[in-house]
C-alpha cells in the first residue's frame, strides 16, 4: 500500500530520503529505488547506491519536466548522474562524450554563450570521468579517439577557446 502524500514536492523528498519504500502524489510515485511520472512507463530516476542517483536524460513533456526538476533538486546532495539508460553503462560513458563533443561544436559556431558552452563541455567530460571511475566503466573502442582529444583537451584547445570567448566579448560590445 502506498503512502499519499500532501504534494509532488513532498513525494521527491520522501523518495530521496530513502526511509519509506512506497508513496504517491498527485502524478508522481516511487516504489522502492524508483520514481515515476504518470505510469512506470516513465522512470524518472533510480537510486544506484544509497549516495549515487541517475536522472533520465529523456523528455516526455512539459509537466514531467517539472516532475524531473522535482526530483533534482531532492537528490542534490547525492552524487547525480544524468543518463539515457539505467542499465548499460557503456551506453551512458557514450552518451557523456557525445553531449562534450555537441557542447564544444556550438562553442564554436555561437556568437553568445560560447563560455556557456565551452563550461558545459567540460562539465560533461568531467561527469564521464567520475562516472568510469564510479563504476570501473573504459570508453567504447569506437570513441577512444575522441576521448583522448575531449579529456586532453585537444579537441577545442586553449588557443582556440580563447579565440571563441574574444569573439563572444566583441559581439556583446556590438549589441
Amino acid at each position: 500500500m502506498r503512502t499519499v502524500l500532501r504534494n509532488n514536492d513532498e513525494v521527491c523528498r520522501v523518495w530521496a530520503q530513502q526511509k519509506q519504500s512506497q508513496g504517491k502524489s498527485g502524478n508522481i510515485f516511487f516504489d522502492g529505488p524508483r520514481i515515476y511520472s504518470y505510469g512506470r512507463h516513465f522512470e524518472m530516476a533510480r537510486f544506484i547506491d544509497a549516495d549515487t542517483v541517475f536522472i533520465t536524460s529523456r523528455h516526455y513533456s512539459v509537466s514531467t519536466a517539472k516532475h524531473l526538476c522535482l526530483v533534482r533538486g531532492a537528490v542534490r546532495h547525492k552524487t547525480v548522474y544524468t543518463v539515457p539508460q539505467f542499465d548499460d553503462h557503456p551506453d551512458n560513458v557514450r552518451y557523456f562524450i557525445v553531449q562534450s563533443k555537441t557542447s564544444y561544436d556550438k562553442s564554436k559556431r555561437a556568437h553568445t554563450r560560447v563560455s556557456w558552452h565551452i563550461n558545459a563541455a567540460k562539465a560533461q567530460v568531467e561527469q564521464a570521468r567520475r562516472y568510469m571511475a564510479q563504476f570501473k566503466v573504459e570508453v567504447p573502442a569506437e570513441q577512444r579517439d575522441l576521448w583522448v582529444a575531449l579529456h586532453t583537451e585537444t579537441y577545442l584547445n586553449d588557443d582556440v577557446q580563447a579565440a571563441l570567448l574574444a569573439k563572444e566579448r566583441e559581439a556583446k560590445k556590438q549589441s
